[in-house]
């Protein structure tokens, strides 16, 4: 929403017809939780890929995709696989970056 519009003349340069505009606007400004992204540097791989397999076995078969939204909903279940099967006793990035910050 606007609040107000001016322009400001005393800043005018010199040898130009161009006047700055000083604009203040009302926004909303959405705020979103920061989501813990999986560090897959700290898996123990062994483990992951027994969580892996039983993540894809559980997963939608595949089939005919006959149009865009099925190809989305067939990559969006893919994509979640690994995630869901990364185990909680692994650090984020976020954790991850915090304990660097702390070591360097």
């Amino acid at each position: 929403m606007l609040i107000t519009c001016s322009i400001l003349p005393e800043q005018r340069g010199i040898n130009t017809d161009h006047l700055p505009i000083l604009t203040e606007l009302r926004l909303e400004v959405d705020i979103t939780e920061v989501k813990d992204i999986p560090n897959f540097q700290y898996v123990n791989w062994e483990d992951f890929r027994d969580e892996l397999q039983k993540q894809l076995d559980k997963a939608r078969k595949p089939a005919c995709i006959s149009n865009q939204a099925q190809l989305n909903k067939h990559c969006e279940e893919l994509y979640e696989c690994p995630i869901r099967s990364h185990t909680s006793d692994s650090p984020s990035d976020r954790n991850h970056a915090q304990i660097q910050k702390v070591v360097d």
